[in-house]
């Protein structure tokens, strides 16, 4: 009967997914959700990243991962930044969801890979992208660098157009919260096609073993009070002073004066 059972299990559910976090990622909601509860429920995610390089490079958990170090400058790693996806053009056929995350022109090869092997296209917005850079076009001066600024704006237009096509087109969305699916309902895309993952932490990394009380500490806790202190004469209040706390009491001060 197990032999029967095991033969007509479904094979596990398989994604692959272009990440913008650098590899190895630290971010719990990837590492970990990723990395190692969905694998433990049977789901396999592949990795398309880009090489930290000041990291060390650890084994993926999850899945397959094909990391690409990219050398040069920050500008010229971002222009080269997609060549990181272009394997999922190849990828999707051997999988069932094709995830672009925070990746808006990536989303645009993933969606096309997916369409091409009739997979489903999943967006995971965990961070407003186009908003970001049109945040830092308008804190730019165009006194200082008229180039820069003009730069910074055309970079927002273009991803602002480029997140709009590519959430409209997707078969589902998961964003980081519920006011970011507000803004997005706002903005007229479906509610119903929407989920909310909330940024999560790896519990693991806060799991420590009982700690033993010192010796000693139920003797301190017992004579907290010294004698000097049980002794002390209780002050009389002067009428002018037993009218004060009326105020204290009211804004919630009480007898610390604070």
């Amino acid at each position: 009967m197990n032999a029967v059972s095991r033969a007509v299990q479904p094979p596990p559910l398989r994604i692959v997914c272009m990440v913008r976090d650098p590899y190895p990622p630290f971010r719990a909601d990837l590492a970990v959700l990723f990395g190692r509860c969905l694998p433990a429920r049977g789901i396999q995610t592949d990795l398309l990243a880009a090489q930290d390089r000041g990291r060390a490079q650890t084994p993926w958990a999850g899945g397959r991962a094909r990391v690409l170090a990219l050398p040069g400058p920050r500008w010229f790693v971002y222009l080269c930044l997609p060549l990181v996806d272009l394997p999922v053009l190849w990828w999707a056929q051997r999988c069932d969801i094709v995830q672009a995350r925070d990746r808006l022109r990536s989303g645009l090869i993933g969606w096309l890979a997916a369409r091409c092997w009739r997979r489903a296209f999943v967006y995971w917005m965990s961070f407003p992208i186009a908003e970001g850079h049109a945040e830092r076009a308008r804190e730019l001066n165009p006194r200082d660098d008229r180039l820069r600024k003009a730069a910074a704006t055309l970079r927002a237009w273009l991803a602002h157009q480029t997140e709009c096509w590519v959430l409209r087109h997707a078969d589902h969305l998961f964003v980081q919260s519920d006011a970011m699916r507000q803004s997005l309902i706002g903005r007229g895309l479906d509610e119903r096609k929407m989920t909310v993952v909330p940024m999560g932490i790896d519990l693991a990394r806060f799991e420590r073993p009982a700690m033993a009380e010192p010796p000693g500490t139920a003797e301190r806790l017992e004579t907290t009070k010294s004698p000097e202190t049980s002794k002390r004469p209780e002050t009389t209040k002067s009428p002018e002073t037993s009218k004060r706390p009326e105020k204290t009491e009211r804004l919630g001060i009480g007898e610390f004066g604070f």
